[in-house]
């Protein structure tokens, strides 16, 4: 435990004059609440996630968009699965 202790003293001293790099915005969570809070602008035939290109990178939206088509698949999948369980079993205790 001392070990640990000393370890993370001088962890802490080292990095004590670094400065920390920004925070990072483009990512899903500040993509997706823009985006839902900006769907007025969106255009006809747009996708949804389209109105954040202004003011976020467009590789991370289209990644934003990739996300979200695979979260779409697998939603349904597990529902799916869920499903033909539940409709292969059989109640052994009401024989």
């Amino acid at each position: 435990m001392a070990l640990a202790t000393i370890f993370s003293g001088l962890a802490v001293k080292s990095t004590a004059g670094c400065r920390h790099p920004a925070f990072n915005t483009n990512n899903f969570v500040f993509i997706s609440l823009y985006a839902l809070a900006n769907l007025g602008k969106k255009r006809k035939g747009q996708h949804w996630l389209d109105v954040a290109k202004g003011n976020f990178r467009e590789d991370s939206v289209e990644g934003v968009k990739a996300v979200y088509n695979v979260i779409t698949v697998f939603a349904f999948y597990s529902h799916f699965l869920g499903n033909v369980g539940q409709s292969l079993s059989r109640d052994f205790t009401s024989h």
